[in-house]
């Protein structure tokens, strides 16, 4: 799914703000590795960063309300 997406350029260890209109009670942020495995990031006021290595990378955002909860998937290009 991630992959018919244009991926955002990014510059290394460069903050990615994650912004929702009503703040979540909780962010965790995943980092998709292949098929079978991922990795859980680090969220900093709201933040990741990018990594200091060149390529493609692609994360899950899961955010939780009272209301529910959501997942976003997008992916950057480390240049």
């Amino acid at each position: 799914m991630a992959k018919e997406h244009k991926q955002t350029v990014v510059s290394p260890n460069e903050e990615i703000k994650i912004d929702f209109k009503k703040e979540p009670k909780t962010i965790e942020v995943e980092q998709w590795i292949d098929n079978e495995n991922t990795g859980n990031i680090e969220v900093k006021t709201n933040s990741i960063l990018a990594p200091k290595e060149k390529g493609k990378y692609v994360y899950n955002v899961l955010a939780d309300w009272n209301q529910g909860d959501v997942n976003y998937v997008f992916s950057i290009e480390v240049k």
